[in-house]
């Protein structure tokens, strides 16, 4: 665009539809009701946060992105800036309030990803199995004397807010059954909570019912961090090329790092971003423009 702002001309808006339901809703659907239910508050915070942040970048790059009929660069950058508006400082999105009617949410957001990667590697995806699981126990509630429906974490009770129905689905299989991987397996075959029966979904029970008992056995956190090292074969090949770019013995020379760390710019940029108080990413020409842009855009659950 002459004016230098980010547009794109198409006769078709379905991909950009998509991307965005897919990279900007999807990945807030997949990770806020884990983080929530693992102590963090905002969307923010998961970014901040080692174990989540490993989790969300899984998940985003190496299973939803592909996924989005956009040319891979395209894609992949647009994630890129959704994930730093996830870091954004200006905005403090609240994780409890993305949770908001999550079955219909996930069921439309991360679903359909789900199927084409099982369509196109035989079985389901693991981080966004996991994020099924996370749901499933988020929904573990019990209806208090008031009516409402709520959950419990290691702060406190939250509420459950979702239609009637599906809360009472949910209550019913939690209630009849203690056996966590029964109920993953009963609550996925429920074609009244997600429109079919989840169980025909290669390898989506299997790795869900299994996520689900390692989050009662060892809490959210760590079952997350478990299925964030399971390094699927795209993230070794991703480990493997940064490992040849970094390292002088591999790369045939000196290192891309080795070599910006030894590059005056490099140095200098490293000096103004700690005095800017940012530790989160390199300096950018551009960093000033972005807060400010940070301040002017909106949350969207």
């Amino acid at each position: 665009h002459k004016a230098g702002i980010d547009v794109v001309w198409t006769d078709d808006l379905q991909p950009y539809r998509t991307r965005k339901v897919r990279i900007l809703n999807g990945a807030h659907t997949a990770s806020s009701l884990a983080s929530f239910c693992a102590g963090l508050d905002t969307v923010r915070e998961m970014t901040e946060d080692p174990v989540v942040s490993k989790y969300l970048n899984q998940v985003m790059f190496e299973e939803i992105v592909p996924f989005v009929p956009l040319p891979d660069a395209e894609r992949r950058a647009y994630a890129a800036t959704i994930m730093e508006r996830f870091a954004n400082p200006h905005i403090r999105h609240e994780l409890i309030s993305i949770a908001l009617n999550s079955v219909s949410k996930w069921t439309v957001r991360v679903l359909p990803t789900v199927k084409d990667f099982a369509a196109k590697h035989g079985k389901a995806p693991v981080g966004l199995a996991f994020s099924l699981a996370a749901l499933l126990n988020f929904y573990h509630g019990k209806f208090a004397a008031n009516g409402d429906f709520e959950g419990q974490r290691e702060k406190g009770s939250y509420p459950i807010k979702d239609n009637a129905d599906i809360l009472s689905i949910m209550n019913a299989a939690w209630a009849a059954e203690t056996d966590a991987a029964k109920v993953a397996v009963t609550l996925l075959a429920d074609a009244r909570l997600w429109g079919e029966d989840l169980t025909q979904v290669a390898g989506l029970a299997e790795q869900a019912s299994t996520a689900l008992v390692r989050i009662k056995a060892v809490g959210v956190k760590a079952a997350m961090g478990e299925h964030a090292d399971l390094d699927p074969p795209a993230c070794q090949r991703r480990r493997a090329d940064r490992d040849a770019a970094t390292d002088p013995r591999r790369s045939g020379g000196v290192g891309k790092y080795h070599r910006a760390r030894s590059d005056p710019q490099w140095s200098q940029g490293r000096r103004a971003r700690s005095e800017s108080g940012r530790p989160g990413s390199p300096l950018q020409p551009g960093d000033r423009f972005r807060q400010e842009r940070y301040r002017r855009r909106p949350a969207h659950s």
